[in-house]
This record gives C-alpha cells, structure tokens and sequence, in this order.
C-alpha cells in the first residue's frame, strides 16, 4: 500500500541509539526492519566515532550490510505458507 512505511525494531534501534549518543565505538551491531510488504531485513552495522584534535566530536565512520539472516528468514516464512 502507498504511503506505509518500514518499522525498524525499536528495541534494537535504541541500543544503536544509545552508542551512538554516547559516542561509542559499536562492532557488528544487528537492527532489523519489518518492510511494507511484509518482508525482514536484517543489518550489521559498526562505528567509530571520530573526533578532532580538540576533541569535538565530528562524526562516524563505518560501514553496514545486509546480514544473510534476512534471507534465511524469508525463506523460512515462504516455506511455512
């Protein structure tokens, strides 16, 4: 349907939240995502914070990937049907 959204797991979304707000360095971090037509993601996520020589915070580097789990979930919800 027009209009609906993806819901990510608030759970899980506030961990990440959390690191992040406190400026912490995450490895292999996973959030998940129900889509609007029903099916799971799932990612991998890590960070590290970086800041200047001043130590302000300036921002993130990192990287993110859609973990195989998402795959074998959708394969395991289309055989149950």
């Amino acid at each position: 349907p027009v209009g609906r959204r993806s819901r990510w797991n608030l759970a899980e979304q506030a961990n990440l939240q959390g690191l992040v707000a406190a400026r912490q360095p995450f490895l292999d971090v996973h959030i998940g995502r129900v889509n609007a037509d029903g099916t799971t993601q799932r990612f991998r996520v890590s960070g590290e914070p970086i800041f200047d020589e001043s130590g302000r915070f300036l921002g993130y580097r990192g990287v993110g990937a859609e973990s195989p789990e998402s795959a074998l979930e959708i394969t395991v919800v289309e055989r149950a049907n």
